[in-house]
């Protein structure tokens, strides 16, 4: 009878490994964003784009969907939200206009 085979764990230098690095990397820039929107200060967004189309080119590189991959999901899931809090800490800086 084989032996059962389990996947191994994501290498500690592999894209997995750096898809997560950017992904946090990407959490503590959104965060920085949010608390000088938030206390009143300016923000230059320039290159967030780049960094979120990276993100997702890397995760489109990953092996199938595997316990691995879903691991990231709450971090992204947190991206989300960080995302959606910057845009109405934005929209409430915003001088009205009219």
């Amino acid at each position: 009878m084989p032996a059962p085979t389990s996947t191994p764990p994501p290498e500690p230098d592999g894209p997995l490994a750096a898809t997560s690095t950017a992904i946090e990397s990407l959490s503590a820039t959104l965060a920085l964003a949010d608390a000088l929107v938030a206390s009143g200060r300016a923000v230059d967004l320039t290159g967030l784009e780049e960094e979120v189309e990276a993100i997702c080119a890397a995760l489109l590189a990953l092996a199938p969907p595997c316990a691995a991959t879903r691991g990231l999901r709450p971090a992204l899931e947190r991206l989300v939200g960080q995302v959606d809090r910057l845009r109405a800490g934005l929209a409430a800086a915003r001088p009205a206009t009219g």
